[in-house]
């Protein structure tokens, strides 16, 4: 488990998760997304279609992939777009 700062881009708001960075980014983006969607009171639409980038890198993070393969570790941000 790593712990990391989500901003969302459509609410500005910041998110500390705690993520298995073993487990697919598909999996997390969805799971991220509907929390991220139910807190800040947002349709589902679109909630589904999410995107993690890397803000250190400055590059979206295939959601075929997973946190540690892409070198994520615990303080890093990203951005959910």
């Amino acid at each position: 488990m790593i712990t990391v700062e989500i901003s969302a881009a459509a609410s500005d708001r910041i998110y500390e998760f705690h993520l298995d960075e073993n487990m697919p980014l598909r999996t997390l983006t969805e799971e991220i997304g509907s929390m991220v969607c139910q807190k800040e009171q947002a349709t589902p639409e679109g909630c589904d279609e999410l995107l993690l980038c890397d803000v250190r890198k400055g590059c979206i993070l295939s959601p075929a992939t997973s946190l540690s393969d892409n070198g994520v570790q615990t303080g890093y941000r990203l951005l959910l777009v």
